[in-house]
């Protein structure tokens, strides 16, 4: 909502600049609504507008496409004082439309519209520098995020290759115990030797007397 009340600010100040050099005709929705024959009227005297064919024969066709029941979008005055997204600076250009519509232009108008206008573009200019310096810390921020991901994929990598070397030792661990035990069963069957059964031999024995 924010963003469509600037972009109807920014269009109604520069209609209202670009055309003060135009025939022109102020005129409030609601007005047109309840009263649209007296004020295409006065939008005709006012502009030099020459309707194509008289209001006497276009009177149906207008009453069915200007219907009560068509009018969705209702907000009153006060709605609009008081609705926290609307700023200072909206309402009092609104005010100055609805003024011009109702009492008519005056050079008092026009400058409060020009004063508007100036602050507005003021503000857009202040604006325009913090959106590109956002801009910017939101370049430096999208870099930051890609680096990261890097990082974790090198991380996530290192850990594969970790688990997978991990994986080569203990085999290699696995391959030198048995190596070893095969070793030692080697040894130990070269170590073993056949010992020869004992015999006594027993001589005569000769007693002397």
């Amino acid at each position: 909502m924010a963003k469509s009340l600037l972009l109807w600010l920014r269009h109604v100040l520069e209609a209202e600049h670009q055309s003060r050099d135009m025939p022109r005709y102020f005129l409030r929705h609601e007005d047109f609504r309840t009263d649209w024959r007296r004020h295409l009227n006065h939008a005709a005297d006012e502009t030099g507008v020459i309707w194509p064919a008289p209001c006497s024969q276009s009177d149906i066709e207008i009453e069915k496409f200007l219907n009560e029941a068509l009018h969705h979008e209702r907000a009153s005055i006060e709605e609009l004082r008081n609705h926290p997204d609307i700023t200072p600076l909206i309402r009092i250009a609104y005010q100055i439309l609805r003024s011009m519509a109702v009492d008519g232009e005056s050079r008092e108008l026009r400058a409060q519209m020009d004063l508007v206008r100036t602050i507005f573009n003021e503000s857009c200019d202040v604006l325009a520098i913090a959106t590109a310096e956002a801009e910017h810390l939101r370049g430096e921020l999208r870099a930051r995020i890609l680096d990261h991901e890097a990082v974790v994929r090198t991380h996530h990598a290192i850990v594969r290759a970790h688990h997978e070397l991990s994986l080569e030792c203990d085999a290699m661990v696995r391959d030198r115990d048995a190596f070893l035990a095969e070793r030692n069963a080697l040894l130990a069957s070269r170590s073993w030797r056949w010992t020869a059964p004992l015999r006594w031999v027993r001589g005569p024995f000769v007693h002397r007397t």
